[in-house]
């Protein structure tokens, strides 16, 4: 048998913070996403430093980052910024 290679698809959204304390916030958006059928990933360090975030993003080919922060988490928001494409560096806040 030939071996087979394993084609693996870029992960759509890689999920980061601002500030520490946002493992869990991180982890839950990840759940939301993956329930709703989008791929997901997020750094899995307690207080992971924020242009690492951004180098592993681009380096995984992530077409969105979704962001949250203190104010985010108190607000009931989180920002979702495009990684890639025409629209690339656009950033927005939804609920």
């Amino acid at each position: 048998r030939a071996a087979q290679k394993l084609q693996v698809e870029p992960v759509q959204v890689m999920v980061a913070s601002v500030g520490s304390g946002m493992v869990l916030d991180r982890l839950r958006l990840c759940s939301l996403l993956w329930d709703a059928g989008i791929s997901a990933q997020t750094e899995y360090a307690e207080n992971p430093n924020w242009k690492k975030q951004i180098h592993a993003a681009d380096n995984a080919g992530n077409p969105f980052m979704v962001i949250i922060g203190g104010q985010e988490a108190a607000d009931g928001t989180v920002g979702i910024k495009v990684m890639k494409g025409a629209q690339q560096g656009t950033q927005v806040t939804v609920p």
